[in-house]
């Protein structure tokens, strides 16, 4: 009987720490961010009602102590982003939860496209997208986009999951790494788009099926690198380094290529040229065989604040039936088809826009286009947004402040040459950190 009773004595002291142990997990658990709305100047964030005392800081400074559920941070710059770390503290000032939060106001040139029905074509480029970092999970969420039915989450290029709304939740142990989230979706092409399709099609003595036309989407990715570090945020050290401006370098290597050995002509039945060298590759950031390069640097230095670009042709072959090279076919194409432009040089901000339009040198065809805005900020900051092409494969990496080797932020496979036609749909991309 002694031994019974002390079997279950000691079954429900474990039980009993159990359910301690998980009551006080939940219980740290405890701050919920609610919603987080940006305009072009202000930054509202509001959190679930809860009987403790919240602080919220940015760029190192207590900007805000009381027991609110909310915070509005005003006169705010537009089209510019913003770091918030928001606590909750216990009666003795002991941090019982926190979430690191990063969002962007939103710019005044530009308002957001939606698809309210199916004549109107969706945009990203002035997308909001605001990450929520804790100890155990992170939150990327996204401003609502109508009509949007499914969205197909990445993690460092792995697939993690699917969301039915504009909000995903990774809840993983934070590493302090930095992590690429890549949310994909698509969208059936518009009334317009699909009479155009068809109409240039004809142009071109080319047919298309329905069931090829159902295929052609307007394809979307947004693309969000996130910090996992927040474990060590209560030393003070670590805290500075949140919200630190010291000198920022970035390289952005964007490059096209073809992955085939040979790629079929596909812009003239009666040319003797009836291939083109591919590139014989997939992707890597480092490959020495491509269609095109752009290498863009960006410094916010101690001397000053600059943007520069190197550019890189490669050679394109032509070949006869027999895949032999034919004498005389050999060309690169022109680097003016590769520019940069300055929009913005302070000390707090570099903005820029590359625009890329480069034919095949033997033959006449469509360019490979492509364009983005980068918007680069000296707290380590970013935004790149624009479209390019579905065709050839597109490749976009990065080397980060202090990084020695690229981060992978896109790479998009090679769709079909009809894909460079001016009224075939291109990729829309949203990129920032």
């Amino acid at each position: 009987m002694k031994r019974l009773y002390m079997i279950c004595l000691s079954l429900f002291l474990l039980l009993g720490v159990f359910n301690f142990s998980s009551v006080e997990a939940r219980e740290k658990d405890i701050l919920e961010i609610v919603s987080i709305e940006s305009q072009s100047n202000s930054i509202r964030i509001e959190w679930k009602k809860a009987p403790y005392e919240f602080e919220v800081i940015e760029d190192n400074k207590v900007v805000y102590s009381g027991t609110a559920h909310y915070f509005v941070d005003e006169n705010l710059d537009s089209d510019n982003v913003y770091t918030y770390l928001v606590r909750v503290l216990d009666l003795d000032g002991n941090i019982q939860d926190q979430a690191k939060i990063k969002t962007r106001t939103k710019s005044e040139a530009t308002v957001i496209s939606r698809q309210g029905n199916e004549d109107s074509k969706v945009s990203i480029n002035d997308l909001v997208v605001n990450t929520i970092v804790k100890k155990n999970s992170i939150v990327i969420d996204w401003e609502d986009l109508k009509s949007i039915q499914s969205y197909k989450v990445y993690k460092n290029g792995i697939f993690i999951g699917e969301s039915k709304k504009s909000e995903f939740k990774d809840r993983t142990s934070n590493t302090g790494n930095e992590s690429v989230y890549e949310i994909k979706f698509s969208v059936d092409l518009t009334k317009e788009q699909k009479d155009a399709l068809r109409e240039e099609f004809e142009k071109t003595g080319m047919k298309i099926t329905p069931v090829e036309e159902s295929l052609i989407k307007n394809e979307y990715s947004i693309i969000r690198l996130v910090d996992q570090g927040l474990s060590n945020l209560e030393d003070s050290e670590q805290q500075a380094q949140l919200f630190s401006t010291s000198t920022q370098k970035w390289d952005i290597r964007y490059t096209t290529f073809i992955p085939m050995d040979y790629a079929e002509n596909p812009w003239s039945l009666v040319d003797s040229i009836k291939y083109f060298s591919g590139d014989n590759r997939s992707f890597s950031s480092t490959a020495s065989s491509f269609r095109t390069r752009a290498d863009v640097s960006v410094c916010f230095c101690s001397a000053a604040q600059s943007v520069g670009l190197n550019r890189y042709i490669g050679e394109t072959v032509g070949y006869d039936n027999n895949k032999n090279e034919i004498p005389g076919a050999r060309a690169r194409a022109s680097e003016n088809g590769i520019t940069l432009s300055s929009q913005e040089l302070s000390t707090s901000k570099i903005k820029f826009k590359v625009t890329h339009a480069v034919n095949n040198p033997l033959v006449a065809s469509p360019d490979i286009d492509y364009n983005y805005t980068g918007t680069f900020f000296s707290n380590g900051s970013f935004t790149i947004v624009g479209d390019h092409d579905q065709a050839p494969s597109h490749e976009l990496y990065i080397k980060l402040p202090g990084q020695t080797t690229y981060t992978t932020l896109m790479q998009d496979s090679h769709q079909g040459f009809n894909y460079l036609w001016p009224f075939m749909p291109s990729k829309s991309i949203n990129i920032s950190r």
